[in-house]
C-alpha cells in the first residue's frame, strides 16, 4: 500500500511496518493477521487492514485504530482487500470456510454499510490480491486456481489469464496496475514480473529471475512511476523507477 513518500509494507509474523521512500521506518504496528493483501491504504492515506478476529480496522494517519465492521459470523472468510481510488469503495476478497466450495468477492460503500457480491462466485477459490484500472476494471490474483480474473466494475467477468501459452504453470500473487492501464503480476513460479495489456494479453517480463536482484517477487504497487517490489525469500523491499525500456531501482532492507 503505497502513497506518494511512504509504504505500509507487511510480513509474514503479522507485522505492518510504515517506510518511507528510503526504507526508513517510521511506525511498526502489530497486527497478527496471517496472509497476504490483508491490509491496503485509502485515497486519503489511511491504513485499512483485516485483523485475525477477521474485523475491518482503519489507522488514521495520526495511529489511530477504529473497527469498522467485523466480518467474523459472515458465511465466508475475509482474506484480502483493497480500497479503490475512485470512490473510496472497498472491495474484500473472501475464501470459503469449506474448501469444496468457491470464494467471493464483494464491493461495499467506504461506510461498509452497501454492498454486492460479485455476480459469478465460481471465478474465484482463494482471492489473494485485489487492485483496479483506469478504466475500473476489478482485477484479482488467485494462486490456488493459478489464474487471474478480470472483471468490469459491476461484477461482470472479462477474462481470465492464466499464463502464457507455453509456461505449464502459472502462480499469481502482487498485482497493480500502471497510468496506461496494463496490468503487472508477480509469478512465484517463473520468479518474474509480467507485463499484459489491459484485455489480458501477455506483453512482455518488466522482471526476470535472470537479474540477480530479483527473487520471488511477491508483492507489487504502482505509485508515480515507481514500482515497489516486496521479495518472499528476504526481507526487503526493491523500488524501481518504471522507464520500460530501462530501470533504476534501489534496494531497501
Amino acid at each position: 500500500a503505497v502513497s506518494a513518500e511512504r509504504a505500509w509494507v507487511s510480513d509474514f509474523y503479522g507485522d505492518l511496518y510504515l517506510i518511507d521512500d528510503t526504507g526508513t521506518e517510521i511506525h511498526r504496528l502489530k497486527t497478527l493477521s496471517s496472509g497476504s493483501g490483508c491490509h491496503t491504504m485509502t485515497k486519503e492515506g489511511d491504513l485499512l487492514y483485516i485483523s485475525p478476529d477477521k474485523e475491518i480496522r482503519k489507522v488514521s494517519k495520526d495511529f489511530e485504530i477504529k473497527g469498522l465492521k467485523n466480518f467474523k459470523t459472515h458465511a465466508l472468510i475475509a482474506c484480502c482487500i483493497y480500497s479503490s481510488h475512485f470512490n473510496e469503495d472497498i472491495l474484500v476478497g473472501f475464501r470459503s470456510k469449506n474448501s469444496s466450495k468457491a470464494g467471493a468477492v464483494s464491493r461495499y460503500s467506504d461506510s461498509l454499510e452497501e454492498s454486492f457480491t460479485f455476480m459469478d462466485e465460481a471465478l474465484y477459490e482463494y482471492p489473494q490480491y485485489i487492485t483496479e484500472n483506469i478504466n475500473h476494471d476489478v482485477i484479482v490474483s488467485d494462486p490456488t486456481k493459478g489464474v487471474l480474473v478480470v472483471t468490469d466494475a459491476g461484477g461482470k467477468h472479462r477474462f481470465n489469464y492464466q499464463g502464457r501459452s507455453e509456461d505449464s504453470e502459472f502462480e499469481p500473487n502482487g498485482i497493480c496496475t500502471d497510468n496506461q492501464a496494463r496490468i503487472l503480476v508477480a509469478d512465484l513460479i517463473t520468479s518474474s514480473v509480467q507485463v499484459l495489456d489491459k484485455d489480458g494479453q501477455f506483453l512482455f517480463f518488466l522482471l526476470t529471475d535472470s537479474d540477480p536482484e530479483v527473487d520471488k517477487p511477491f508483492a507489487l504497487s504502482f505509485h508515480l512511476n515507481n514500482l515497489w517490489i516486496g521479495l518472499g525469500s528476504y526481507k526487503r523491499m526493491l523500488v524501481y523507477n518504471v522507464q520500460y525500456a530501462n530501470l533504476n531501482h534501489q534496494e531497501m532492507q
